[in-house]
C-alpha cells in the first residue's frame, strides 16, 4: 500500500501541518487541550475520507447523503477508507468486552467472518472449496492414469422402492451399477444385493484414464445433479468421494462456511460451550458449602444450612443419613 501524505492541514486551530502516515503502523496523535488532536483525526483524515466516499455514489444516491465540505488543506493523496470509534456512554453487561464498549465489535466480525476458515474437526485440514473443474482436478491426481468409473450413491429403504427406483433409472438410460467392487447390470441385481450392500450405487460413466480431466468433470457434474452434490471415483485398488462445496479434503466431511452468528455475542453459535458467552458458570463449590471438614453433619457442617431459616433442610439431611445408616455426629 502507498503512504498517505497529508500538506497544509489548517482545520481549525492547525497551523500548516505536514504528515505521512505509513499503512501498518499505529498513530497516536497527543498533546494539550485546544492543540488540533480531534481536528486532525476527524475534521481532517476522517471528514476527507467520508467526503470522498459520498463523492462516489450516484448523484441520485447523495441527495439523501450529508453533505460534507473538504477541510482546508494543500494534499492529501492517497486516503484509505476511515472507521471512527466514536466516544460514548456505554451500557455495560456481563457480556461486554473491550470491543462492545469501544463499538469495534460489528468491524471485528466483519473481519473474522471474512477471514475464517473452516477446519475439520476430526482430521484437522483446512476445508477445501470443491467445485466441478477442481474436483476433477483432484481426481485425475488420485486416480493417475488408470481407469476409473464415476458413480452416484442411492438410498432404498425397501424392496418396494428398489424396484421403483431401478425403473427410474432405466428410463434415464442408466443400466449398469457399482456393486462388491465390479460392475453389474442394474437388471440382473436382486434386492437382497442391495441391502447387503447398503447403498446402490449407480455407474455415470467409466473413464479409461484420470488424464482425461473433461470426461471426469463431466462424470462428476452429473453425479452431483443426481445425488445432491455427492459422488464416488473408484479404481482398481481404491475409491474416495467427492463433495460439492466445503469438505474435508480427507474424509470429504461437509462443512458449513463462517456465519456472521459465529462472530457475535449476540448468538449462541460462536459462545463458550459452558458460559454460554456470560463469562461465568453457576456451581456448586465444595469447599465454601463444607469449609471445616472437622465437623460433623449434627454440628453445623453444611454452612449454608446453619440458620434458623433452613430447620427444614437440617430435619431433612437427618432423616437421610437415619436411611441409609450415614452417621451424623462423625466428620
Amino acid at each position: 500500500m502507498l503512504r498517505t501524505i497529508l500538506e497544509g492541514a489548517e482545520t481549525h486551530n492547525l497551523k500548516g501541518i505536514d504528515l505521512e502516515f505509513v499503512p501498518g503502523q499505529v498513530v497516536v496523535i497527543t498533546g494539550v487541550s485546544g492543540a488540533g488532536k480531534s481536528s486532525l483525526a476527524m475534521d481532517t483524515l476522517y471528514a476527507e475520507g467520508q467526503r470522498r466516499f459520498v463523492e462516489s455514489f450516484s448523484p441520485y444516491a447523495r441527495q439523501f447523503l450529508e453533505r460534507l465540505e473538504r477541510p482546508p488543506m494543500k494534499r492529501l493523496e492517497p486516503i484509505p477508507a476511515g472507521i471512527a470509534v466514536d466516544r460514548r456512554a456505554p451500557i455495560k453487561s456481563s457480556r461486554s468486552t473491550i470491543a462492545t464498549m469501544a463499538d469495534l465489535e460489528p468491524y471485528l466480525s466483519a473481519l473474522f467472518l471474512r477471514e475464517a476458515k473452516p477446519v475439520c474437526p476430526e482430521h484437522g485440514f483446512e476445508a477445501r472449496e470443491l467445485t466441478v473443474t477442481s474436483a476433477a482436478r483432484s481426481a485425475a491426481e488420485s486416480v493417475g492414469s488408470a481407469r476409473a468409473v464415476v458413480t452416484y450413491p442411492v438410498r432404498v429403504a425397501g424392496t418396494e422402492a428398489y424396484l421403483e427406483v431401478r425403473e427410474g433409472l432405466l428410463r434415464d438410460g442408466y443400466r449398469r451399477a457399482w456393486l462388491g467392487g465390479k460392475t453389474e447390470e442394474l437388471d440382473a441385481i436382486k434386492p437382497s444385493q442391495v441391502f447387503e450392500s447398503g447403498a446402490l450405487e449407480v455407474i455415470v460413466d467409466r473413464v479409461g484414464s484420470g488424464k482425461d480431466e473433461k470426461r471426469l468433470a463431466q462424470g462428476i457434474e452429473t453425479a452431483w445433479g443426481r445425488a445432491q452434490g455427492v459422488a464416488h471415483i473408484h479404481t482398481e485398488n481404491a475409491r474416495f468421494q467427492l463433495k460439492r462445496g466445503l469438505a474435508c479434503p480427507e474424509c470429504s466431511r461437509e462443512l458449513q462456511p463462517a456465519r456472521a452468528g459465529l462472530f457475535s455475542y449476540e448468538s449462541p453459535l460462536g459462545a463458550c460451550p459452558a458460559c454460554r458467552g456470560f463469562g461465568r458458570t453457576l456451581g456448586v463449590d465444595i469447599a465454601k458449602v463444607i469449609p471445616d471438614e472437622s465437623r460433623s453433619i449434627a454440628k453445623g457442617a453444611i454452612r449454608p444450612w446453619r440458620g434458623a431459616s433452613t430447620k427444614w433442610e437440617r430435619a431433612e439431611i437427618e432423616k437421610l443419613c437415619r436411611r441409609h445408616g450415614i452417621p451424623s455426629d462423625k466428620p
